[in-house]
């Protein structure tokens, strides 16, 4: 009789490696590369490509906070936004024409750093303000 000594089946140990860490990257592609949804709701004072001129400067900004990824804009509607641009113009004695406020939800980065706590939900307010035809620019941004 022959003396078989069972070998460990490292083809069958690295295949299933090999799968999980794949699995593992297309999640995380599928998850961190979602579009951003936009709920432009109902305005009477901006026009959608109004309103998305002041999305796309909130994700130029949102870009610079590196490893948080953002879920959704909404805007907050024109009663907030009239507001605020009587607040700030108020106490800035600024003679802005238009505000735009927007709330956004995003995720912190998923080992933390800085003042994230790791891979939680924010939810954060976007004042943005121009004069006249110019630019849309931000005001301020944080907790809302």
């Amino acid at each position: 009789m022959e003396n078989r000594r069972k070998r460990f089946p490292w083809k069958t140990v690295l295949t299933v490696v090999l799968c999980a860490a794949a699995a593992a990257v297309l999640l995380h592609v599928l998850i961190w590369n979602r579009p951003v949804t936009v709920d432009r709701g109902a305005s009477a004072l901006y026009s959608d490509e109004e309103i998305d001129r002041a999305v796309e400067v909130v994700k130029a900004k949102f870009a610079e906070m590196k490893g948080c990824r953002l879920i959704s804009l909404s805007y907050a509607g024109d009663e907030k936004s009239q507001e605020e641009l009587a607040y700030y113009n108020r106490e800035l004695q600024a003679g802005y024409t238009d505000c735009i406020v927007l709330n956004s939800e995003f995720r912190s980065p998923v080992f933390g750093g800085g003042a994230w706590d790791a891979n939680s939900l924010y939810q954060w307010g976007w004042i943005l303000v121009r004069t006249g035809d110019g630019p849309w620019t931000v005001l301020t941004s944080g907790y809302g």
